[in-house]
């Protein structure tokens, strides 16, 4: 899969959360939701354990925010080997105060102490998602995985947000490596693990960690047309086209159960189907994309391909024109698009309209 898709269907997901991502085909990821924050809250006191804690514990659950953060700083002087939990009560009652910088810092001292906590690394990613954007978020993690270098969390959420930036990154892949195997049933771990391998050109091992994932959380559809769309890419690209094409299929049933079905996953089937020679059924898949999205460019392009097959040029001219009028359009595709009709209208013997789409062309020179 060229990284050039992946801008295009993308960003996000959840198996176990709220999954949403895939080739990166144009979608939109929260790795913890705000809910994560629960994990920080007041839970039963442990025997033995200081009864400042406890007073910390009725604090919280009486919404003294100020009061317990308070209590809990003190008790952090004295010892800051109190637990793991107290880190996570201090910074609960600093995410209520709305402190959410420190918040992260407690976090992160906490994670000094305490590198195998898994609630705490949970509050912590979901914090650092309620704070800063993906780039600013990037130097943090770096430098909390040099004190919990274990930790499946934050391993994934770094390799996610170098994934975010750069899909071929192969940090990412190996981040994403080591939290899918410190984390074998995470679905979400396996899924990026696997969108990963796909931008690096590792396409049996995207097919396994995909087909991983969706055994682990095989009724979230919002993942499964965008699973079975990456391995059915994946399928074709290794020359499995019977595969492909079952895969494209459950991708399709998947994507057409959403509130809001993807154009542009349904577009990769598309387009697969034009390329096995059967033109009839690509098009019955674009004229349902057309009635999802009306505008969609891609759609009303391949439309004007199949027109244009079919010695069409006046309809296949007004289908491409309606592909340029999307806003959403690359750079690649208006290239594509000016090249297309540039060549139509010279076919057409409309030499004016045939040379404004090729100065176009000469005048935007391709990025290499």
């Amino acid at each position: 899969m060229k990284s050039t898709d992946a801008s295009n269907i993308c960003r996000r997901t959840v198996c176990s959360l709220t999954f949403e991502a895939l080739l990166c085909f144009g979608f939109g990821i929260a790795l913890l939701s705000l809910a994560s924050v629960s994990a920080a809250a007041p839970q039963k006191v442990a025997v033995g354990e200081n009864p400042q804690v406890r007073i910390a514990e009725q604090q919280l659950t009486a919404g003294n925010f100020a009061q317990a953060k308070a209590t809990l700083l003190n008790l952090l002087a004295v010892d800051p080997h109190s637990s793991a939990r107290v880190y996570e009560m201090l910074a609960f009652a600093q995410l209520k105060l709305n402190s959410n910088d420190d918040a992260l810092a407690t976090c992160e001292t906490g994670l000094i102490f305490y590198p195998a906590s898994n609630s705490l690394a949970s509050l912590y990613v979901s914090t650092l998602n309620q704070t800063l954007a993906p780039e600013k978020q990037i130097p943090r993690l770096q430098s909390t995985l040099k004190h919990a270098p274990h930790s499946p969390l934050l391993l994934k959420m770094l390799g996610e947000n170098l994934l975010s930036k750069n899909q071929e990154d192969a940090r990412a892949l190996q981040l994403l490596a080591s939290a899918a195997a410190l984390s074998p049933l995470d679905p979400e771990a396996h899924f990026f693990y696997g969108e990963s391998a796909c931008f690096n050109q590792e396409d049996t091992l995207c097919i396994r960690e995909l087909r991983r994932a969706h055994e682990l959380a095989p009724n979230n559809q919002n993942a499964n047309f965008q699973l079975y769309t990456m391995i059915a890419v994946s399928e074709d690209k290794l020359n499995l086209p019977s595969q492909a094409a079952e895969d494209f299929g459950r991708a399709m049933a998947a994507n057409r159960s959403l509130p809001h079905p993807n154009a542009y996953a349904a577009m990769k089937y598309a387009a697969f189907l034009s390329a096995q020679s059967k033109p009839d059924e690509a098009m019955a898949i674009v004229t349902e994309i057309l009635k999802w999205d009306p505008a969609y460019g891609p759609a009303h392009f391949e439309r004007a391909k199949s027109l244009s097959d079919r010695n069409k040029r006046e309809e296949a001219a007004a289908e491409a024109e309606l592909a340029l009028r999307d806003s959403r359009v690359t750079d690649k595709e208006l290239r594509t698009y000016h090249a297309f009709l540039a060549k139509t209208y010279f076919a057409m013997g409309r030499q004016q309209d045939a040379l404004a789409h090729q100065q176009w062309v000469e005048s935007h020179p391709q990025k290499q």
